[in-house]
């Protein structure tokens, strides 16, 4: 009893400190939305105030955005918090704060379901709190966020809800854990392919022969996805469109692969499946790359602090000590043919498959479809150091290092963590360089602009973003929103950037200016800052 209070105060310590850590100074850094942050921003300020997104469709449950399609789960969200707290980016960012710190109460739950100790299950609770990719995800609007802790909520209801003895309980935990898996196919484009793998991990973890345990878990989530698919098939096809198979870059070049075999050879070995299969094993090698999940090299920067990547040293070793291990374990139960652990053996084959999304894309690695892989990463980690221990104990014969080499781990993570944050409420907070992908004090110029200046205004903004930022920090009422807003012809994928909005006039370079636009607002690269050209 004593075991349990002390391992539930600790979990409780852990949530309120990743909350705490998650939610300081949660609107300054960084210092200004991200394009994809205000567009949900201004779509949820839209949707609070009429009901309708910045194409004026009513509820939809795709928006547009500026030609992303974002479903409506996260703006959804964002409307209601606004009701509570008002419009500001530290409220456009709470749905991901609190989603990270479900993520790690998810995770402590989870491993107690698998069989694991108190021990390994908080140590792995702690690890979600501050590793890198969690910490730096909480802290922005991303939609990953939340439909991850939807899908795992899903996935815990549905395992609680098999050892209910009463059958109303059954079903109400079976009625949560689906409506869970809706919430995250509406809320982010990776459960759908994720989906149908947490399921069939639920199939494992049951038994693939008890289908008595699972036939109708399988038969209503694939009901829900089947549903999603057919009435978001529109969504699908432009989704398509950044996958492997519908890039047109790498489309071109399949056919030069296929050009150099002959007729006879081609078939075999210049097929479609041969080169799309190698190409998804190098995207999942890149995934794997320590340069990749240290240092974020040839990741996205928006998706991590320039200089860091997503794990620390520590988890990065021990979670790779843990895969090594489970896969050893599996290779002696399988060659003495011993029963497999079916626990073990579902999250397995859901880490291992778990970077599917990511693997099919273009620009792999990317770290917001591979937050699975980065949450399971933790659990293996916490095996890592388990098993490590007690074989160091073992051989020593030394049982008091156990609580040594606990302290040790602890504190060299604590270590790592205390750097990280270091650097980034102090270093990164204050710098323009660090957060130059952002360009930030786009906020102030354009308020202080908007203040002082009534004449026509050009705005050089070669992302064709910038529009969708314009709109939410000056909090453009939607009715001169929706009468001034002119928009580009889709570019190739669809995406349809702002033009004009109001006096603001959106240009790709400075001489595209008109005459009357004597005022010219610029990314300045070297500088890092905006500059004020007058004409």
């Amino acid at each position: 009893m004593k075991n349990i209070f002390k391992s539930h105060l600790i979990l409780i310590l852990i949530l309120f400190f990743s909350f705490s850590l998650h939610v300081y100074k949660l609107g300054a850094v960084p210092k200004i939305l991200n394009p994809d942050e205000a567009s949900i921003a201004y779509n949820a300020l839209l949707l609070h105030e009429t009901g309708k997104d910045e194409w004026g469709k009513t509820w939809s449950l795709v928006l547009d955005a500026f030609g992303d399609q974002k479903l409506i789960g996260y703006p959804f969200l964002v409307t209601i918090v606004f009701q509570v707290f008002g419009y500001a980016d530290w409220v456009v960012r709470l749905p991901s704060v609190i989603s990270g710190t479900i993520l790690v109460y998810l995770a402590y739950v989870l491993q107690l379901k698998l069989g694991k100790s108190k021990k390994e299950a908080v140590l792995t609770a702690f690890m979600l709190c501050v590793i890198p990719v969690f910490f730096f995800y909480s802290r922005v609007a991303f939609e990953a966020m939340v439909a991850l802790s939807f899908l795992l909520s899903g996935f815990i209801l549905l395992l609680y809800s098999v050892s209910q003895k009463r059958l109303k309980n059954k079903i109400i935990f079976e009625l949560l854990g689906l409506i869970c898996f809706l919430f995250s196919l509406l809320t982010y484009n990776s459960p759908i392919i994720l989906l149908p793998l947490v399921t069939s991990a639920f199939v494992i973890y049951q038994g693939v022969f008890n289908w008595r345990k699972w036939h109708k878990i399988v038969f209503f989530s694939a009901v829900i996805w089947v549903s999603f698919m057919i009435f978001f098939w529109p969504l699908s096809q432009q989704k398509s469109k950044i996958t492997l198979f519908g890039d047109e870059s790498t489309l071109q070049e399949f056919g030069m692969y296929r050009a150099q075999f002959n007729r006879l050879t081609s078939t075999v070995f210049g097929n479609k499946y041969i080169f799309f299969t190698q190409k998804m094993l190098v995207n999942y090698e890149k995934s794997w790359s320590p340069g990749f999940l240290l240092f974020n090299a040839g990741g996205h920067p928006w998706h991590a602090m320039p200089g860091f990547g997503y794990l620390y040293w520590t988890v990065y070793i021990f979670g790779l000590v843990g895969v090594l291990k489970t896969v050893y374990l599996f290779a002696k139960q399988f060659s003495h043919k011993e029963k497999v652990d079916n626990k073990q053996l579902a999250i397995f084959f859901l880490f291992i498959t778990s970077l599917l999304p990511v693997i099919i894309t273009v620009n792999a690695p990317q770290a917001t479809r591979s937050l699975l892989f980065f949450f399971l990463w933790c659990f293996y980690a916490s095996f890592g150091f388990i098993e490590s221990s007690r074989y160091i104990v073992l051989i020593t014969k030394r049982k008091f290092l156990n609580n040594a080499l606990l302290l040790l781990f602890c504190l060299s993570i604590v270590l790592e963590a205390v750097g990280f944050l270091s650097f980034y409420f102090k270093q990164y907070a204050e710098s323009n360089q660090l957060q130059a992908m952002f360009q930030p004090g786009f906020d102030t110029l354009i308020n202080s602009v908007d203040n002082s200046y009534s004449s026509p205004v050009a705005i050089v903004d070669e992302r064709g973003f910038n529009y969708i930022l314009l709109a939410w920090y000056l909090k453009i009422p939607p009715d001169q929103f929706f009468s001034s807003i002119k928009k580009q012809l889709p570019d190739r994928i669809n995406f349809k950037y702002g033009e004009q909005i109001n006096q603001y006039h959106f240009i790709a370079k400075p001489t595209d200016r008109r005459s009357n636009e004597r005022l010219v607002l610029e990314w300045n690269y070297s500088q890092n800052r905006w500059d004020t050209i007058y004409y």
